[in-house]
C-alpha cells in the first residue's frame, strides 16, 4: 500500500514532523521549535546561526515562551538525540532533518520483524 500526502515547501516540516512524531515523541512546543529551526535551516541559515542567542530570542518571541523555557526544550531534544552537538555547534540530527531543496519526494519506510508465536495443540 502506498499513501501520499501532498504538501507545500512552506508547510513540509510541519507535516513531516507530525507524521514521524510517533517515533520522535515531541511535545507540541518541541514540534513547533523543530519546525521553526528546520524552516530556517532550509532557507540557508547555518547551524551556528540557527542556535545563536539572536535566533533563540526570535524563536522564543515567535512562540511566546521565555528563553529559559526554550533552552529547556532544546536540552530535552538534545537528550533524546533530535538535536546533536556537531563541530562546536548544535545541529538538527541529520537522521531527523531532511533537506528538500533538491527533491520533491520523501519516502518513509517502515520495517518490522514478524514474530511467530508458538502454537499449542
Amino acid at each position: 500500500m502506498k499513501l501520499q500526502l501532498q504538501v507545500s515547501k512552506e508547510n513540509f516540516y510541519s507535516k513531516y514532523y507530525q507524521t514521524i512524531n510517533g517515533i520522535l515523541k515531541l511535545t507540541n512546543k518541541e514540534l513547533a521549535i523543530l519546525v521553526l529551526l528546520s524552516n530556517s535551516k532550509q532557507l540557508g541559515t547555518t547551524d551556528k546561526e540557527l542556535f545563536s542567542s539572536n535566533s533563540r530570542k526570535l524563536i522564543a518571541e515567535t512562540l511566546s515562551i521565555s528563553k529559559f523555557n526554550l533552552n529547556n526544550y532544546i536540552k530535552s531534544m538534545k537528550d533524546r538525540g533530535i538535536i546533536i552537538k556537531q563541530e562546536k555547534s548544535l545541529a538538527i540530527n541529520p537522521a531527523v532533518y531532511k533537506d528538500i531543496s533538491n527533491t520533491n519526494l520523501i519516502d518513509l519506510i517502515f520495517t518490522f520483524n514478524i514474530i511467530h508465536e508458538a502454537t499449542t495443540k
